[in-house]
């Protein structure tokens, strides 16, 4: 045990597993507890925190438009801090879409990317300390007989948004992923899930996430990416699994949305990219949108022009003040 002197006040700093092994101390003892990193004092039957309040550092920090809550948004890896005492948090995270396929010569109808499975829990339950966060990536689409890449990961309290499946391009079938990438022309299918479906919108989720399959291709057609609220759909132009809106924030924002099928197939509410329906036009729109793990779109193509990637993913933490 150590001693923290402040303003002529001595108190005692020691570790959780120090302090339950002091033998009766004496009611009004106070400490500074180095585990949970508060101050605490002996009532004569437990150990009370003299701080009350929720507090916390890390990401970017605003004010929601909800009447006394803050929001912390991680758009890139880094650490969330509990300084103050214990207490309960929202906590959205989304991963990386996947990638959109390539048409080529032997099929030029190619499968939109998945969206990343979302998981989000509005009654999170946090002590004091620190807490990592990740960040996943949105994978790239594929160029030429390859298919889309699978988004990467995010991650919080051991909480995962798992990255969307890549699309498929001519023979080569879908990616799994969180949500599943949409299979190609005569592919033999669309990727599968491993988020839970029929998620609907600001609905805690289980611990996979929210998430659907990827739609298979089939004769000149292809399916397009699983998102966040519905699964892909097989046909020219299918637009993209839909996401869902969540209003952490304090506004209600839309993410995990499907990219579309190959052949000018729109992407999925919640930032699919959407697929241009003129061949070997890469459109102004292919991404998956940034920070909302959409899936990209396929390429209508007969030349392996490149499909769509992914969107980013991010972190989102809120909690009232």
């Amino acid at each position: 045990m150590s001693t923290l002197h402040s303003n002529n006040i001595e108190i005692g700093s020691m570790t959780s597993t120090q302090r339950d092994a002091m033998s009766s101390p004496p009611a009004g003892t106070m400490i500074y507890n180095t585990t949970d990193k508060i101050v605490q004092h002996y009532n004569g039957t437990s150990w009370i925190s003299m701080s009350n309040v929720f507090s916390a550092t890390g990401g970017t920090k605003s004010t929601s438009s909800r009447s006394g809550y803050a929001v912390h948004t991680f758009t890139s890896p880094g650490t969330f801090e509990v300084t103050g005492s214990a207490g309960s948090v929202e906590v959205l995270i989304i991963g990386g879409g996947g990638g959109g396929g390539s048409g080529n010569g032997s099929g030029y109808e190619s499968g939109g990317g998945g969206a990343s499975a979302v998981y989000f829990n509005n009654n999170m339950n946090l002590q004091p300390g620190v807490y990592p966060v990740s960040v996943g990536g949105g994978a790239g689409g594929a160029n030429g007989s390859g298919k889309g890449g699978t988004g990467t990961p995010s991650t919080f309290n051991s909480k995962t948004g798992t990255g969307g499946g890549g699309g498929g391009s001519g023979g080569s079938p879908a990616n799994p992923g969180g949500c599943g990438g949409g299979g190609a022309h005569s592919s033999t299918g669309g990727g599968s899930g491993s988020g839970a479906t029929g998620g609907s919108d600001n609905a805690n989720s289980p611990n996979s996430g929210w998430g659907n399959p990827g739609a298979p291709g089939g004769p000149s057609r292809g399916g397009s990416g699983g998102g966040i609220g519905a699964a892909g759909v097989t046909g020219r132009g299918a637009t993209g699994g839909a996401g869902l809106s969540f209003s952490i924030t304090g506004s209600a924002v839309a993410v995990g949305g499907g990219g579309g099928e190959g052949t000018g197939g729109a992407g999925g509410a919640g930032g699919g990219g959407n697929s241009n329906s003129t061949m070997n036009d890469t459109g102004p729109n292919k991404n998956g949108a940034s920070q909302t793990g959409g899936g990209g779109a396929g390429s209508y193509s007969s030349n392996g022009m490149t499909g769509g990637s992914g969107g980013s993913g991010k972190v989102v933490i809120a909690y009232q003040n």
